[in-house]
């Protein structure tokens, strides 16, 4: 009974010493360590596109200009602009349109411009921001960069033999096709003081165009 009490207690003892030696050992060597797991992922090549800085901008236009008492007629013109930041932007347009008092005449018979067209043309030069920059989406694997922006300016204008200090209100869409061409549809507003109907008022005329530019 003696001997075999001895060997339970003995091996008791193995069984708690056991962790203990395992606790003092040292730590393995930083080489022998386990290995952190890698993900498999195939690195990607990202080409970044190189897009030229181009600020200034040179267009076309054509549309309608609808005219205070005489009317809707074409126009058609040029667009020198210069883009100071990514935000505002210069540019002065040169439009040439003509108008007729003709359904004037029809209604008061002696129409200030006797029936007749008269040729019109106006320079502008007018401050624009870009409000709303953003992209449009032609199907899943095609965007391009756009901007909604707003413009106002100060001009002259010169029709039937008078000049006529303007000012213009603007809204239009520009659509970038590339780093170099774009498209633009603009809406605006000409104002300008006229006695030309035996009154001095303020006339609101609308220019509806659209129109090409390129950048360089």
């Amino acid at each position: 009974m003696g001997m075999t009490r001895t060997i339970r207690i003995l091996a008791a003892l193995a069984l708690l010493g056991a962790p203990l030696l395992t606790l003092a050992q040292p730590p393995a060597p930083r080489g022998e360590a386990e290995q952190p797991l890698e993900p498999r992922v195939a690195r990607q090549d990202i080409r970044v596109p190189r897009i030229d800085a181009r600020d200034v901008e040179v267009g076309l236009f054509a549309g309608v200009l609808q005219l205070e008492h005489l009317g809707s007629n074409p126009v058609y013109g040029i667009r020198l602009g210069y883009h100071l930041t990514e935000d505002f932007f210069l540019e002065a347009n040169l439009g040439l349109s003509e108008a007729s008092d003709e359904i004037y005449a029809r209604v008061v018979r002696n129409g200030p411009l006797g029936g007749r067209s008269r040729d019109l043309e106006y320079l502008s030069v007018s401050l624009g921001f870009n409000a709303l920059p953003g992209e449009v989406f032609l199907g899943a694997r095609r965007a391009y960069a756009s901007a909604l922006f707003l413009t106002t300016g100060l001009g002259g204008l010169r029709f039937a033999g008078e000049d006529y200090f303007t000012f213009n209100l603007g809204l239009g869409f520009r659509l970038l096709v590339n780093d170099w061409l774009t498209l633009r549809i603009d809406v605006r507003e000409h104002m300008f003081e006229t006695d030309l109907f035996g009154e001095s008022e303020l006339t609101y005329n609308t220019e509806l165009t659209a129109g090409l530019a390129v950048y360089f």
